[in-house]
């Protein structure tokens, strides 16, 4: 017995949403979730790196290199403390630019 067109038209119409539902959980879930990590936490912590990096940028042109190089280790005193050896070199050779060295210390932070 063959089916309407009727009958087919809403088999294609379930078909297809069956079809986008699966493809948005897959998305949805390729979202929210990398490598057993969600994906919004780092792009909270990311975001508040530009904010400290930007917020540098204005106290350095506001009162010069040298007072922003002192508030970002005056602000990052905790996260300079806790690297090792290797992330205290980059920090060391980022200290010429007081932008970087605050986006790295939050970002090092983060682990």
């Amino acid at each position: 017995m063959m089916p309407t067109m009727k009958q087919a038209k809403n088999w294609l119409k379930w078909l297809g949403g069956l079809v986008l539902f699966v493809l948005v959980a897959v998305g949805a879930r390729a979202l929210f979730m990398r490598r057993g990590r969600p994906v919004l936490p780092d792009v909270k912590h990311e975001l508040a790196a530009i904010a400290a990096e930007r917020q540098t940028a204005k106290l350095e042109a506001k009162q010069g290199h040298a007072v922003a190089l002192a508030a970002v280790y005056r602000d990052h005193a905790v996260e300079l403390a806790k690297l090792d050896d290797a992330a205290a070199a980059q920090a060391e050779s980022l200290s010429a630019d007081p932008q970087a060295l605050a986006g790295f210390l939050v970002r090092a932070a983060r682990g």
